[in-house]
């Protein structure tokens, strides 16, 4: 009986001593991990100060002005249910992420608001969401009547994607 009273205390004593160690261990770990993520966030502090950061896939930068284009511009749509839907049309051969920034600077009141931009020259339709630091732009191919009804803007398909930085005009390329 004291033997055996002997190897249960030593169990005991040994499986107390392993879950010890492994409590160390993942405090250790954790620790680890949150000096990363400190790490980490203040990489992106940095990189967020820099605005003259390179970004890869920039091909243009957005610095054309909106005064330059002839667009007509509508602060609501038929059948929106959210409030946050304009409409603005042209009809000119061009490429309008070069007028994007000026744009937003003129037509965008709210982050909540979702532009979209009809070009029936190339047939394609533009939505347009502020970020906060960029803006999001989806083309979409055109089709006739869509821009009578929010409830089918936009029906094409998706031709090509960007973000286009608030801070120094940079469109960076996102359909690679």
């Amino acid at each position: 009986m004291k033997n055996k009273k002997g190897c249960l205390i030593g169990l005991i004593i040994f499986f107390s001593i392993g879950l010890l160690i492994n409590l160390v261990d993942n405090k250790s770990v954790l620790s680890s991990i949150n000096n990363t993520k400190v790490e980490h966030r203040s990489e992106v502090n940095t990189q967020t100060k820099n605005s003259q950061k390179k970004r890869s896939g920039v091909t243009l930068q957005s610095k054309k002005d909106i005064k330059d284009l002839d667009i007509s511009f509508k602060n609501s749509m038929r059948n929106d249910v959210t409030g946050n839907y304009r409409l603005s049309k042209f009809s000119e051969m061009l490429d309008f992420n070069e007028f994007i920034i000026s744009y937003g600077n003129k037509y965008f009141n709210s982050k909540n608001e979702v532009h979209f931009i009809i070009n029936f020259a190339n047939k394609t339709t533009a939505v347009l969401r502020d970020m906060g630091d960029h803006y999001y732009v989806t083309y979409h191919g055109y089709v006739d009547n869509e821009e009578h009804d929010a409830k089918k803007i936009p029906s094409g398909m998706v031709l090509s994607k960007y973000n286009i930085y608030k801070n120094n005009g940079d469109i960076e390329d996102l359909n690679k």
